[in-house]
């Protein structure tokens, strides 16, 4: 996602397979993630107080023409988002709140989705503390499918953390090697390498 929404979409093989132009999205590429349950982009804008759900079409791509779903956020107090990512098991929004040093957790309703008002009138919110980790920026988050662990990122401290969904803290990674100068967003999908068991996953970063 560009600064002007337009999406370009790639094959696992880094084949270019076309674009998209996605309004809700333009310049908050940090803040958009797929929900495979629903089948949807999610894309949360702070300054709208909102998360939007675009569905998709028949491809399984996000359709800009279709208009989305709107809940509203504001209650939920969220400071700074760096990031929102699916638990792909039971659709539990989670959002990097890197202005409170958090982790907003929100089980979303049948009916209203991710309202606030109603996800802290039927208590389905949970704050998760980062201070632990020390001082730093955070910036992206994924949901690894397989473990059931959070991954954050503290790009200025070339780090990448592995929480369990309670906050507890179970590896951390160094990223100096890996050159990464602009961590822009970050997600699990299945592995590239035909050799590895098809159930498996690769966290792809975007820099």
């Amino acid at each position: 996602l560009d600064a002007s929404g337009n999406s370009t979409l790639l094959t696992m093989d880094e084949d270019n397979a076309g674009t998209r132009v996605l309004p809700e999205a333009r310049g908050n590429a940090i803040n958009a993630a797929f929900d495979i349950g629903k089948g949807s982009l999610f894309v949360l804008n702070r300054g709208r107080g909102e998360i939007a759900e675009i569905k998709s079409d028949g491809n399984g791509l996000p359709n800009p023409s279709a208009p989305p779903a709107r809940s509203a956020i504001q209650a939920f107090g969220i400071n700074d988002p760096q990031g929102i990512t699916f638990n792909s098991e039971d659709g539990r929004l989670f959002v990097l709140d890197a202005g409170n040093a958090q982790i907003v957790s929100v089980a979303p309703h049948p009916t209203l989705g991710f309202d606030a008002n109603e996800a802290i009138r039927a208590n389905k919110l949970e704050r998760i503390s980062l201070r632990g980790l020390g001082a730093g920026t955070f910036r992206g988050i994924a949901f690894d499918p397989s473990s059931g662990h959070l991954y954050i990122a503290q790009p200025d401290q070339k780090r990448l953390y592995e929480l369990t969904q309670a906050g507890e803290l179970v590896s951390t990674i160094d990223l100096t090697s890996f050159g990464i100068n602009n961590l822009t967003a970050m997600t699990f999908a299945p592995s590239v390498d035909t050799t590895d068991d098809p159930n498996a996953t690769s966290l792809y970063i975007l820099d």
